[in-house]
């Protein structure tokens, strides 16, 4: 008489489960789901190096060094009121190690938008 094979905590063995059958439907799912996120990165880099020329690469900022500063800080002002004001996620209480290791079952996805513009 044989016996099942025990695993050392103490359950059976496991015996191998047949692959699910909508499995073509999966891969189309997760195909589909890199093609979305490619063009999205594609056009998040594109839309990034435009306003990247836009602001640092004209005549008027080359020419005038103090105009640097006074771009930084609206932008730390415009993160500053959409932290302050319109309740924007952000990582400042606790680390970035801590926001991408925690629960995700508590993110709020209404506000992807002011977090990708923030």
């Amino acid at each position: 008489m044989t016996q099942a094979a025990t695993d050392p905590a103490g359950g059976s063995g496991s015996t191998p489960q047949e692959p699910p059958e909508d499995q073509p439907t999966f891969y189309a799912h997760v195909i589909v789901t890199a093609f979305a996120s490619a063009v999205f990165a594609l056009v998040w880099f594109v839309g990034y190096q435009l306003v990247d020329a836009l602001i640092w690469d004209n005549d008027v900022v080359a020419s005038n060094g103090w105009i640097v500063p006074l771009i930084i800080l609206s932008f730390s002002l415009a993160v500053g009121l959409g932290i302050r004001y319109l309740d924007a996620p952000t990582s400042i209480s606790g680390s970035p190690l801590d926001e991408m290791t925690g629960d995700p079952s508590h993110i709020e996805w209404r506000r992807l938008p002011l977090t990708v513009l923030q």
